[in-house]
């Protein structure tokens, strides 16, 4: 599950001491988890080696993310500093804001209105519902370059 630390977004699991989920730990930790000590962890931090004990929340936290460097840093923080500093983030799709698809919303919009202004007189680009011309096909106020039919020149339709 992830945690939130205001306004840092990081990994977290809670140690229960419990033999089963030394696996989970190492799943989580890699190498960064040294051994047991039970009913305690011993894990790698930058600061050294420390234990975990049952109850114990371990996080993890990302240096350099984006970069050519990232650090990963472990550390063991007790439950009530754990419960007053982080909070839950909604996993994806549960109410996070996301920042690629607001992005390609606003390409995607940006992208129709090209289309609309390169193709004024295409109705697939529009939503007009203004009656067609019945002689050149086009909109009021679409010029249509026949002379013949003015429904370009003065916004309205000759229809014939």
């Amino acid at each position: 599950m992830k945690y939130r630390k205001k306004p840092v977004v990081v990994e977290a699991i809670q140690w229960s001491g419990e033999g089963g989920d030394v696996a989970a730990a190492f799943d989580f930790l890699g190498h960064n988890l040294i051994g047991t000590s039970a009913p305690d962890l011993v894990i790698n931090t930058l600061e050294g080696s420390r234990n975990v004990h049952p109850g114990d929340w371990i996080v993890k936290r990302v240096h350099g993310a984006g970069t050519n460097c990232t650090i990963a840093e472990f550390f063991p923080v007790k439950p009530d500093i754990f419960a007053s500093t982080y909070e839950v983030v909604e996993e994806e799709g549960e109410g996070d804001f996301d920042e690629g698809a607001a992005f390609d919303q606003y390409i995607a919009g940006l992208a129709d209105t090209a289309r609309r202004l390169r193709h004024p007189n295409d109705a697939a680009y529009h939503s007009c519902t203004e009656p067609k011309c019945e002689r050149c096909e086009k909109r009021a106020g679409e010029y249509c370059g026949d002379d013949g039919c003015n429904c370009g020149a003065d916004g309205g339709h000759a229809n014939g």
